[in-house]
């Protein structure tokens, strides 16, 4: 099918996206269809593009159309009509057809975490740790997944593990915001205020707009007794604070 089509035409749809100018190659590709009507290779394409532009009833719809009309259909098919679903808020049509995906290929880390993120949404959090847990196993190097992996750890009170998890992530790459971020508040909860000091300080001179690495910086230094400075480091970070009349601290967020 993709032999029929002008290859003029194929070469401009392949330059726009490219491009990531995912807006011309939908229009050029919807122009194409009406001469190759139902064609895989474009409506692919087309569902590809609509994805990328936000437009996620309309990909869903253009690989719903893929469905019908084929009985071989790619991993990578299914897997972006989950991710499609996915950003729709359907986690258990999502799921459906990220195992689907599976089914088709095992060897997909992107799948597995995206399984275990569908889970932790549904509140299953056995599932999702496991998922999680595979997708790490599958790509040792999967920074996304170790930091998946270590959130979870903490939403179910497993601090230890959730701190081993985030410092592997950062063998791995030790300028990941997100596994800095979350060791530092895990040594902020065991009291360890020189390492969370420090580690806070990492995130914020990695990225100076890093809100949450302001506001635990300030909850350190309050604990270390600088209130001063603690004050100025939380206004930084979630905005407007006040004392209440019985001298409570009342934090107003942005």
């Amino acid at each position: 099918m993709t032999d029929e089509i002008n290859i003029n035409v194929k070469q401009r749809i392949l330059f726009f996206i490219k491009d990531n100018n995912y807006k011309s190659a939908e229009q050029l590709i919807k122009k194409a269809l009406k001469k190759y009507s139902n064609s895989p290779y474009l409506l692919e394409l087309l569902a590809l593009c609509q994805y990328k532009n936000g437009e996620y009833e309309d990909a869903i719809r253009s690989y719903n159309t893929i469905l019908k009309s084929n009985s071989d259909i790619s991993s990578e098919i299914l897997f972006m009509l989950g991710n499609s679903l996915s950003n729709l808020g359907h986690s258990r049509e999502a799921i459906d057809y990220f195992k689907k995906s599976l089914l088709k290929n095992p060897n997909q880390y992107l799948v597995l975490n995206n399984l275990g993120f569908e889970y932790e949404l549904l509140k299953d959090f056995k599932k999702a740790t496991d998922y999680y847990t595979q997708s790490t196993e599958l790509n040792k190097d999967f920074e996304l997944g170790y930091t998946n992996l270590a959130n979870i750890n903490e939403r179910m009170g497993n601090t230890k593990e959730s701190t081993i998890i985030y410092e592997k992530c950062l063998k791995i790459n030790n300028t990941n915001e997100v596994a800095i971020l979350g060791l530092a508040n895990m040594n902020l909860l065991k009291k360890s205020y020189n390492v969370a000091y420090n580690l806070f300080s990492q995130a914020i001179e990695l990225n100076s707009s890093l809100k949450d690495a302001y506001t635990g910086l300030g909850k350190v230094l309050l604990a270390k007794g600088d209130h001063l400075e603690g004050l100025k480091m939380l206004q930084k970070g979630v905005g407007v604070i006040r004392f209440t009349k019985g001298n409570d601290l009342e934090i107003i967020n942005n």
